[in-house]
């Protein structure tokens, strides 16, 4: 009897079945239906490997490494397991794990620390990568080293949120410049505060961000510096500000410096801003392409509403006013020859804005969830 694995051709198997599998799952199965599926899984070269939240540790990857066929690996996710020195040092050693043209590597909740960190940057199994993840580890100090890595040329997407990079001390970028094709960078959650962010914007990693995640890290006035790096204040899309206690000094030194007609998503939601940060950021003349607007918790009041409705957004789709000391006339403000494309308002949910026939292309939405 003819097997199934003889009927289909193997470049049919090798271009359009195997690269939809995930390089573990055929390691585990396909390599023992037959010596066939072998060998052409082991002559593939574009396969993800996915080996999170199994708990691999470094005998379970190093068997992986040198004991089963050849993978030729372009994506590696290793996310929630106990990533080490040790685990390094099999990746670039391992004799059938191919990583020479890696370009996707996660690790995200590994308890990666300064001491992994530190030779994971220098490991030239990074050259190639476009895409790393390393949410949710311990790094602490790593910023600096971080940012000064010269294997991560080739990145384009970076996250770092949720590090524990707090109280970054004044130090120098020893080299710059090493990220001139990084456009997504999410490094919320760290409390990097203004000394993290002035290192950022001296490091030239922001220079060709499109967008850029920096909630979460009580910036105060240190987004002054963000604003002194005028090459992204001109090409930024999408701008995270949320939660950094800006209040209206801050704010007023970030848009002092915005140049980008570009910038589509502003989210500057719990920074104390008030009415007065409204009045500022209606007086910004670079807010035309701006889409969607969070501005939830900010102690905004009538004025600062009655600000807004009157300021024409004619590219604005969404606005998020939650957790405001908002009036029930607010809804009488907004008038559609202002906001002509505007789809949806949320508003706390003591705020009885009605759907009013009048006002037939909004969505008025009573929440109390964060802007996502």
């Amino acid at each position: 009897m003819e097997r199934d694995d003889e009927k289909i051709p193997s470049e049919v198997w090798q271009h359009l079945i195997f690269p939809f599998i995930d390089g573990f799952s055929l390691m585990r199965g396909c390599f023992y239906v037959s010596k066939n599926w072998s060998l052409m899984v082991s002559e593939m070269r574009n396969c993800s490997l996915i080996v999170d939240k199994k708990n691999v540790h470094n005998r379970i990857l190093k068997r992986i490494c040198n004991h089963l066929p050849i993978m030729h690996v372009t994506a590696l996710d290793m996310s929630y397991n106990i990533f080490d020195k040790n685990s390094i040092e099999t990746l670039k050693n391992g004799k059938n794990l191919k990583l020479e043209q890696l370009n996707s590597l996660h690790l995200v909740y590994n308890n990666i620390g300064l001491e992994v960190l530190t030779p994971l940057l220098e490991c030239n199994v990074l050259n190639n990568l476009t895409r790393l993840n390393l949410d949710s580890n311990i790094v602490h100090d790593g910023l600096k080293y971080l940012l000064e890595c010269k294997n991560l040329r080739n990145l384009e997407y970076l996250i770092v949120k949720n590090n524990a990079m707090t109280n970054i001390r004044k130090t120098q970028i020893e080299s710059n410049n090493n990220f001139p094709k990084l456009t997504y960078l999410d490094i919320s959650s760290n409390t990097i505060g203004a000394y993290g962010t002035k290192l950022l914007s001296d490091s030239g990693i922001l220079n060709n961000l499109q967008t850029l995640n920096i909630s979460y890290n009580l910036l105060r006035n240190g987004a002054k510096y963000l604003g002194r790096n005028s090459t992204f204040m001109e090409n930024v899309t999408h701008l995270d500000l949320s939660n950094n206690n800006l209040k209206v000094e801050g704010l007023t030194q970030l848009l002092k410096f915005l140049k980008s007609s570009k910038l589509k998503i502003l989210n500057l939601s719990n920074n104390n801003i008030g009415n007065d940060g409204i009045s500022k950021l209606i007086e910004c003349t670079h807010l035309k392409s701006l889409e969607k607007l969070s501005l939830i918790e900010n102690d905004i009041g009538a004025q600062g509403v009655n600000l807004l409705a009157n300021t024409p957004f004619e590219n604005l789709t969404f606005l998020n006013l939650n957790r405001n000391p908002i009036s029930h006339n607010s809804r009488n403000l907004f008038q559609p020859n202002n906001f002509p494309k505007l789809k949806e308002i949320k508003l706390s949910k003591e705020v009885a804005i009605k759907q009013a026939s009048n006002y037939e292309s909004y969505a008025f939405i009573y929440s109390r969830n964060k802007y996502r």
